[in-house]
This record gives structure tokens, sequence and C-alpha cells, in this order.
């Protein structure tokens, strides 16, 4: 991998940027403490801005609340940062996209056509010899995580979305599942990264530093 830095610490001659990140300062700390390091370099900066939106929610003081029926609110910026984990998974990947591109969860929608796209990569890594092996039981943890996306998303996006969703009749219980979707993306990126199915490269492009991410094979 190659080496890393802090993409919130970047020099950029935004002005408002700049405002910006110094403002999240303290919040960018605890999401450090939440997220592993190499997660955090893998994440896209529209999902990591999601990430930051949702820490700071989650500990603002929210007028009125004793009398909030539905706090699938306080989860709005965790889900669409999960969305964009997903979008970002599909393009790294090459998933087909079913009939709307623009929708996430029409890539991870069928799994057994996600399944035998997996299949399709690992073999082609298997193929070639100066790739890292993946063992077996690896392997079966990729596929395993990769098929059931599309089912976490509808789970914790979808439902707490969505009017006719379950309500989320507590702000403890809003923070329970926006700390189940926080380990899901981190515990998934440091699979993908450490079994070597995805890899994270930096790249300069118009004299910015980016990371691009994509299964080894391609």
């Amino acid at each position: 991998m190659a080496r890393h830095y802090d993409k919130w610490n970047q020099i950029n001659d935004d002005p408002e940027l700049k405002q910006k990140r110094h403002d999240q300062a303290g919040y960018i700390t605890t999401l450090k403490k939440i997220f592993d390091h190499k997660t955090l370099l893998f994440l896209e900066e529209k999902i990591l801005d999601h990430l930051v939106d949702e820490v700071i929610l989650l500990e603002a003081r929210i007028p009125g609340a004793q009398a909030v029926t539905d706090f699938s609110f306080l989860m709005a910026p965790a889900y669409k940062a999960l969305e964009g984990f997903l979008f970002q998974l599909a393009k790294g990947l090459e998933l087909p996209s079913g009939s709307n591109p623009e929708n996430a969860g029409g890539y991870f929608a069928n799994a057994q056509t996600v399944d035998k796209h997996i299949d399709g990569i690992l073999k082609e890594l298997d193929e070639e010899s100066d790739k890292a092996d993946i063992s077996d039981s690896e392997q079966r943890e990729i596929k395993f995580r990769l098929s059931q996306m599309g089912s976490f998303l509808n789970n914790y996006r979808n439902s707490p979305a969505h009017f006719n969703g379950d309500p989320v009749k507590a702000g403890e219980k809003a923070a329970q599942l926006v700390t189940t979707i926080f380990e899901h993306i981190d515990s998934t990126t440091k699979v993908l990264l450490a079994t070597g199915f995805l890899t994270c490269e930096e790249k300069t492009e118009a004299g910015k530093t980016i990371w691009t991410v994509q299964p080894k094979v391609l």
C-alpha cells in the first residue's frame, strides 16, 4: 500500500474548505477513534463528510426531544454514508448496476448476481501468479459480506428513510443503529483490504493527491 496521509490535512487553496476542516477538527478526532486508519484512507471524501456530520448530530442536543415520535432523522448522515460506501464498492468492483445506476441498492439487489461476479474476480486473482493468494475462508467471508450488502442497506437505510419503514422510537436506538452501520463499513473495508481483494493506491491528478480503489485483478 502507498504511504498513508490524512485527507483532512491536505494543502488546499480553498479558504472555505480550510475553515470547514478547522470547524470539524474535534469531530474528526472522534471519528478516528471509531474507524481504522486504513478505512478512513479508503473512504471517499464525501462519505467521510457524512460520517463527520453523523458524529456532530449524535452529540447535539435536540430541542423537544421528549416529544419526538421517530428518531430516524438522527441516522440520516450515517445511512447516506452507507449508501456512498456501496457506490464506492460497486464502482471499484465494476458490479452490474441493474436498471438504475443511481440506485446503490440495485448493484447489490441480487445476491446471486453479486456472488457470481465476485467468483469471476476471485478466479482471475487465483490465476495471477504474482498476486497474493486469498484463502478459501477469506473468499467465503468476502462473498458473504458483499452478497449481503443489499439486505443490510434495506434494513439500515431504506427502512428508517422511508415513510412505511419501522420508526426509530428512541434516540438511544438511533445511536445503536448508527454504531452498527459504522462497524459494518469499518469491518467490511478491513476484510477487503487485509485479504488483498481490494487495493488502495495513491495517485496525483491535477496537483491533488487522490486514492484509487479497485480489485487487484483489474
